[in-house]
Order: structure tokens, then C-alpha cells, then sequence
């Protein structure tokens, strides 16, 4: 693993890049672009799934979303979808300047939030050549219906919380302190739901806690996440092969599931991993070694196979 870093609009992200065990700089590769949850950082998720990759032959890359992590850019833990879209196009930017990348076998798997977020870039850049969603969800639905998909809140509900972020944006510009909410829970106080508390075993204890993230955002990105949509057009533009892993019992899986039904991918495929939550796809070693066992057979044929052309 090498630490790098590309810029973004005049955002410095830092990356680590994963080269295969018997990387050779005279061939080229298939590469693969991983992205964290959001919440999260490269060292997590993130990293377990770039690193069986890059035992498997790909050149793998994962980086901090800009304004989190190691990465640059202010106000810190912003959480714009459209800035973590272009994230995703920068690295593509990054590996197209690699003579040992060939950019014609780039691929891209999200996981959570990110998995979302993928499936946006994946819309509007096609140099992307094929696309991978662990537990996806598209952030916007969430806000939207909730966890479960089964949020009653009315449209003057929600636009009581816009409101209020209104307020909020206002005194921010009046040089108040900028407001964090949290991604995940606290604690386990009140606490009932178990994938909630999953999230809170994830992100706040020793299991995977890490101190560049905090799991929080700032409580105004909340205005942007509630009209965002990243399957937006999927059904039109979203024609790259995509495989959806999801876990039986995760709360989440309805996003897949509405996805792979609408998305306009000839070769598309929703793979369900018996008796795993959300998270247990993150870092349980039983789910994960299922989940890549799928996903390195998808891009080896997606991405034309680990054929690695060598240089003139």
C-alpha cells in the first residue's frame, strides 16, 4: 500500500493506493476505486475490501471524501453528495494518469452512502466501466423514508426540518459555531433497534473506531441530503454491469432492491448473503470473504479479466 494523494477542485485527497503482491510497473491493470461510508474513513470498510482486491490482481485505490479524514477542505465533516460524486471522478482522474492503470478497465464499488454515490458517478461518468454497491443506500431516500423505508413523516414534517436548517445557516453566517449531528449513535442509551446498534458497535467501539472519524456531519448538509437522489436517471444512463450485495437481514436492503429493478444495466445482478445485517458486509470476516468472493469473479469478466497487458 502506497499513501498518495490528487487534488479535487483545489482539494487535496489523500488516497492509498493497493498494488497487486506481484505488481510489475511494465504492465497495465484493471483498477478498482473503493469507497467508505459515510461517517467513515479509507482505514475502514473500505481498505478490508481494496485490500482482498489487490490480492486478487487489481490495483485498488481508497481515499477520504473531501472535507473528512486526512483529506483537505473546509467547513470539516460536510457531507455534499454532489462533492463525494466528484471525488469518485478525481480518482478516476488520478489512475488515468498512470501508465500502469489501463483506463479502459476502471471499476467502482461503494459501500453504504457510497454505494449510493457510485451509482451517481457511475450515471454521468462512463469511464467507469463497472459497478459494485455493498449494503447501498441512496442517502437522499433515507432522509427521505427513513432506514426501513417506512418513514410516515408528511412533506410539512420535513419542510419544518428545512426550516429550521434555515435558521441554522443564518446564524452560521453570523460566526456561530458550526453544528455536528451525529452519523451513528452516541450511545447505546434508548437504543433498540439492532442494526442502530450495530452502527454504534462499528463506529464507536474498538471494533472499527478510528480517530479521523468522528461520525459526524454537519447538521446543514441535511438541506442538500433531503432533495438528493443518486439513482436519478439510473434507469436511463446507468448501463454498466452492476452487482448489489446486500445482507438477508439488513434494513437497508430496499435500496437494492428498488435499484436493480429500474437500473438500465443489461447484466445486473442483486446477490443476498443469508442471515447478514448492514454492517456485518463492513468487517465480519464470513460476510465479507462471501461478499468478494462474488465480486472478483464480477470484475475479472466485467473489467475484461486479470489479463495485464504489458508495455511497449
Amino acid at each position: 500500500m502506497k499513501k498518495i494523494h490528487f487534488n479535487q477542485q483545489n482539494i487535496q485527497i489523500a488516497a492509498h493506493l493497493y498494488l497487486p503482491h506481484d505488481f510489475n510497473e511494465a504492465q497495465q491493470y484493471a483498477a478498482v476505486i473503493c469507497g467508505h461510508p459515510v461517517g467513515g474513513v479509507k482505514e475502514q470498510t473500505a481498505h478490508i475490501y481494496a485490500q482482498k482486491l489487490a490480492e486478487q490482481g487489481f490495483i485498488a485505490l481508497t481515499f477520504d471524501a473531501a472535507y473528512q479524514g486526512e483529506s483537505g477542505g473546509k467547513n470539516r465533516q460536510l457531507e455534499n453528495p454532489y462533492q463525494r460524486v466528484e471525488d469518485f471522478r478525481a480518482a478516476i482522474d488520478y489512475l488515468d494518469s498512470l501508465a500502469y492503470v489501463d483506463e479502459n478497465r476502471i471499476g467502482i464499488l461503494g459501500i453504504c452512502g457510497a454505494g449510493g454515490y457510485v451509482i451517481h458517478a457511475a450515471i454521468i461518468d462512463h469511464r467507469i466501466k463497472a459497478v459494485v454497491g455493498v449494503s447501498a443506500v441512496n442517502i437522499g431516500d433515507l432522509y427521505r423514508q427513513g432506514w426501513y423505508g417506512d418513514n410516515q413523516a408528511t412533506a410539512s414534517d420535513q419542510t419544518a426540518i428545512l426550516d429550521s436548517i434555515a435558521q441554522q445557516l443564518t446564524a452560521e453566517a453570523q460566526g456561530a459555531a458550526i453544528a455536528l449531528s451525529p452519523w451513528s449513535p452516541e450511545s447505546l442509551e434508548g437504543i433498540n433497534d439492532p442494526e442502530m446498534r450495530e452502527a454504534y458497535d462499528y463506529y464507536r467501539t474498538t471494533r472499527a473506531q478510528h480517530p479521523n472519524a468522528p461520525s459526524q456531519g454537519t447538521t446543514t448538509s441535511t438541506a442538500v441530503l433531503m432533495s438528493y437522489d443518486a439513482f436519478h436517471f439510473a434507469d436511463r444512463y446507468l448501463t454498466q454491469p452492476l452487482l448489489l450485495v446486500v445482507g438477508s437481514e439488513a434494513g437497508s436492503a430496499w435500496h437494492s432492491q428498488q435499484l436493480i429493478k429500474t437500473a438500465a444495466a443489461p447484466q445486473k445482478e442483486l446477490y443476498v448473503i443469508t442471515a447478514a445485517n448492514h454492517f456485518d458486509l463492513y468487517d465480519r470476516p464470513d460476510a465479507v470473504n462471501d461478499a468478494v468472493e462474488k465480486i472478483v469473479p464480477f470484475f475479472q469478466q466485467s473489467l475484461s479479466g486479470q489479463c495485464n497487458r504489458t508495455l511497449a
